[in-house]
Parts: C-alpha cells; structure tokens; sequence
C-alpha cells in the first residue's frame, strides 16, 4: 500500500509555516517533505482511530 499526502504544501501555507531541511525549502525538496509529511498524517490518523476505539 502505498500513500501519499498531496496537501502539505497547502497546510504549510495556510498555517504560515516556513520549513527547512539542509538548508533546502520545500520547493527544492518536495519529495522529502511530502513523504515526512505523509508518515505524520498516517500516524495522527492512527492515533485518533485508536483513541475512538
């Protein structure tokens, strides 16, 4: 299974979040920031489906 949150440059937006990683921003690196931000997204969904339970 594979997934993939296509929405962190809008979320980083709409809360005024600047990122960095090495120095690089997320137009030079969107890969690794969409992967981080995926596994982040995963794991909230996770943990709210396990709190609901």
């Amino acid at each position: 299974m594979f997934n993939s949150y296509e929405k962190a440059e809008d979320d980083l937006e709409h809360f005024g979040q600047k990122v960095r990683s090495m120095g690089r921003g997320f137009e030079e690196d969107k890969e690794f920031f969409i992967a981080a931000s995926t596994v982040a997204k995963e794991i909230c969904d996770f943990i709210k489906n396990e709190i609901i339970y």
